[in-house]
């Protein structure tokens, strides 16, 4: 495909779209599949920049695809053929199983299960300084975790309990007695781990990711208690029967901001609603103490009868959202006759079908045991016996994936890169202002602040530590067009471009560390300087 600045702009706006569709669970199936092909689109478009959260966030993707994500909390579960009929009726059960619920449960603790096994280095297995190690590599850690490198004892207990949670925590949620107690002390300590990721590094979203994935664990009993701590305010909802797109936004409303069993009843069914109705023009909402609440004073009552709504129905009963929420209300009243055969196009009444064919169960078998057994042939003792057909059949579906967080040991070197420009005039420029291009020039021991962002540190440690030389030429020829396509003076385009990082050593002696000055690259942005430039 083209790429064209126009055409990333609008394969960014449909896939905006679809993630949004997903969110709202509107069109459930479709938009879980084109979210997936989006992102798996967006990761093989930029290998070099992706980590442990990408690989991850792909892969529940793909195993969401299988699962009915639109039983919740969505459209798809508002507006069903029977809820028409009668909207005050049980809709979809409160539990699923199938061979994808366990793929996507056992996909996350691939994650702990492969890493501590991959984990092999005596850091880890021996001396239990893996942790420390981990924390002095700069570019990494943020000022808290730096500090805490002063406390080397204490790292190795971080350490043990690290290898500890990795290993134990899957056995924990796995164990089928004493359930679910032990699980809930699995995620605890899972959760745990990820919230000193975050005080101790800079990891980006993996950490994030990890935190709503690791929710799929929780069991439905502490969903029910969270739903008694925070209960909806009890509400009615009347409709008029003779206006199809009413229903719906009562259904709706329902769905997104009450209680599942909160009433819903047409206006014609209480004379005296009936009557407000007529004279109002309006739907009716009634709170517990039997007060009516009309028009947009009725959508921001819904909203605030659920603990998630209450924020955002504060904002929408400020005076001017207020005025717009009434004409935007009014207008749609005088206009419903029109809007009907719209809402009954777009958010037409479909039924809902939780149960999975016995042809997807089978395909999600097959990529399971895809997944489990590509990671096993990723293990050093079984990676020469992998089949060669293993590769296409898992990278076809962005399943490809490795759990190898500092290990077999964590990185022993910190560095920052310096980008050296050099005019035809043989001037020298700074190319990356975040550091400098002095030979002298002595960074603090914040390294993470000179980079943009984690995707900038994970581009140039690919550089560094791999010596990717088409991540080198792809930088030099960005910096070069980044420069010289702006209207210049001859002797002032840019004519090359270096690559140097300024690189320090961790030791365990308490010494300062010794940093020194290593070129990587070397890029010419004319043809006449290639010689000048080997």
């Amino acid at each position: 495909m083209s790429g064209s600045l126009s055409w990333q702009i609008i394969l960014f706006v449909v896939a905006a779209l679809a993630a949004f569709c997903l969110l709202v669970g509107y069109r459930t199936k479709w938009a879980s599949f084109f979210s997936f092909l989006f992102l798996a689109s967006l990761i093989n478009r930029n290998p070099l920049i992706i980590q442990g959260g990408d690989d991850l966030l792909m892969a529940l993707t793909f195993w969401a695809m299988f699962l009915p994500l639109g039983a919740r909390f969505s459209v798809d579960a508002a507006l069903q053929p029977k809820l028409k009929e009668e909207p005050n009726q049980t809709t979809t059960p409160t539990s699923f199983l199938t061979m994808a619920t366990v793929a996507i449960l056992l996909q996350i603790l691939f994650v702990y299960i492969f890493t501590v096994i991959l984990k092999t280095g005596p850091h880890w297995r021996s001396q239990f300084d893996a942790v420390y190690w981990a924390l002095n590599i700069e570019h990494y850690s943020t000022g808290f975790g730096y500090w805490m490198t002063q406390f080397p004892g204490l790292l190795k207990v971080f350490t043990v309990l690290t290898i500890v949670i990795e290993t134990g925590a899957p056995c924990l949620i796995l164990f089928p007695f004493f359930w679910p107690k032990l699980r809930a002390i699995g995620l605890l300590a899972l959760y745990g781990m990820h919230f000193s990721f975050l005080f101790f590094m800079h990891l980006g979203l993996f950490p994030w990711i990890d935190f709503v994935a690791l929710t799929l664990f929780l069991p439905s009993s502490f969903w029910e208690k969270l739903k008694n701590t925070f209960p909806p305010r009890p509400l009615t909802i009347y409709y008029d029967k003779d206006c199809g797109f009413c229903l719906r936004m009562a259904l709706l409303i329902r769905e997104f901001f009450c209680s599942t069993d909160t009433p819903i009843h047409t206006c014609q069914s209480d004379p005296d609603v009936l009557a407000v109705m007529k004279k109002e023009n309006s739907w009716v909402v009634k709170g517990n103490q039997k007060t009516l609440f009309l028009r947009w004073d009725g959508v921001v009552r819904a909203m605030q009868m659920h603990v998630l709504g209450r924020l955002p129905a504060t904002l929408l009963s400020f005076s001017p959202l207020k005025k717009i929420g009434h004409a935007t209300y009014k207008k749609i009243a005088v206009s419903r006759n029109a809007i009907g055969p719209f809402a009954a196009r777009w958010f037409p009444y479909k039924k809902l079908n939780v149960k999975t064919h016995w042809t997807i169960q089978c395909l999600a078998t097959f990529f399971l045991l895809a997944v489990f057994f590509y990671n096993v042939f990723d293990l050093k003792p079984f990676k020469r016996h992998r089949p060669k057909i293993m590769d296409p059949i898992i990278r076809s579906v962005r399943l490809d994936q490795r759990w190898s967080m500092f290990s077999p040991k964590p990185m022993t070197v910190s560095f920052v890169p310096q980008i050296v420009g050099t005019l035809r005039n043989e001037e020298k420029v700074n190319l990356y202002p975040l550091t400098s291009i002095k030979e002298e020039w002595e960074p603090s021991k914040h390294l993470y602040s000179y980079y943009q962002d984690y995707r900038w540190r994970k581009w140039f440690e690919r550089i560094y530590l791999k010596g990717h030389k088409t991540g080198s030429f792809s930088t030099g020829s960005y910096f070069c067009r980044k420069w010289n396509h702006k209207k210049r003076a001859r002797k002032e385009q840019l004519a090359t471009v270096e690559i140097y990082f300024v690189v320090s050593r961790t030791n365990t002696t308490g010494e300062p560390k010794r940093r020194e000055r290593k070129r990587k690259w070397h890029h010419w942005c004319f043809e006449e300087f290639k010689e000048k430039t080997q």
